[in-house]
This record gives structure tokens, sequence and C-alpha cells, in this order.
């Protein structure tokens, strides 16, 4: 298991979205290749596409053989299944919970549930533990009534409204 940052890669932290995009561009390639993915731009960081890419399969070593296998997509799909499972765990018991990217919006009452539901699903779908960085693990939110723009809001909402139909399977 990976003890620390999966995107540092030893250029420094102020290059990690540029050494994220890169890995996720070698995780959608079909095969490697000496042609940089277009719409990341290498040169902040000092370095080519060539010598970042072989920093992170040099830091992911044991995983080396997964990059470049288009396998993007299908990961990000199990990623959506494990949100999911997270998600009707409290939806069954008729507790909100708001899906933001990578992370959860809970009642603050409910945080190490989540965190314990978090690590269940994880090894139950993947069969490993996870590790989750302390460092993000809660951040308190407080606003009062006053504060909440409930006209922005459900105008805000009408952009979503016709989802299924705009999307049509």
């Amino acid at each position: 298991m990976l003890e620390d940052d999966a995107y540092d890669i030893g250029i420094g932290k102020e290059h990690r979205d540029i050494v994220k995009q890169t890995f996720n561009a070698m995780v959608q390639m079909k095969q490697p290749s000496n042609t940089p993915p277009r719409d990341i731009d290498f040169k902040s960081t000092g370095r080519t596409w060539k010598q970042i890419r072989d920093l992170i399969l040099k830091k992911h070593e044991p995983i080396k053989d997964s990059f470049f296998k288009r396998e993007g997509n299908k990961l990000q799909f199990r990623d959506s299944q494990l949100a999911e499972q997270i998600m009707l765990h409290f939806t069954k018991r008729d507790i909100p919970i708001l899906p933001v990217h990578d992370s959860f919006i809970i009642t603050r009452g409910l945080y190490s549930e989540l965190v314990d539901v978090m690590y269940d699903e994880f090894e139950k779908m993947f069969n490993v533990p996870i590790k989750i960085d302390d460092s993000a693990k809660a951040i308190p939110i407080s606003f009062t009534p006053e504060a909440v723009d409930v006209e922005w809001i459900i105008s805000e909402t009408d952009k979503y409204s016709n989802w299924e139909e705009r999307n049509s399977f």
C-alpha cells in the first residue's frame, strides 16, 4: 500500500496538479507514447513529458503494468459505484448525504460513521484496506439560515431539472 501522496514524485508540491493530470492521462492512454498528452503544460515543472512519465512509473513500480491499458473510465466507474454504496448506506436510513468530487457532505455528528462506511465499502469492493488522509477528514461548515440564498439555489436547480430528458439512455 502506498503510504504517501500518490502524486508526489519529488518535483515539488507546486507541480502536484500537473503530475495528477499526467498520471490520469497515463491511466487513460491505450499504449505508451513518446508524444506528450495534449492540454498538459509541462514547462513550469522544468521537466519533459518523458521525465515526468518515468518518475510516475518509478513511484508506482508495483503497479506500473497497470498504466497504458485504457482503464481510466473503468476505474472511474468503480469509484462511482463505491460512492453510490456509501450514499445508499445513509439514504436507506433517510439521512441526507451529498457527494462533492471525492468527498461527502454529511451532518457533523455522523462523521465517524461516514469514515467507517467508507473504509468498509472500499474493503468490500476491492478486498484491500484504504488509508484516508487525516489532513482532509472533516471540515466543519457553519452558517445561519439568513446566510442561505434560497432563491439562488432554486434558480441553479433549474439548470439540472431535466437532466434525464437531456441524457436519455
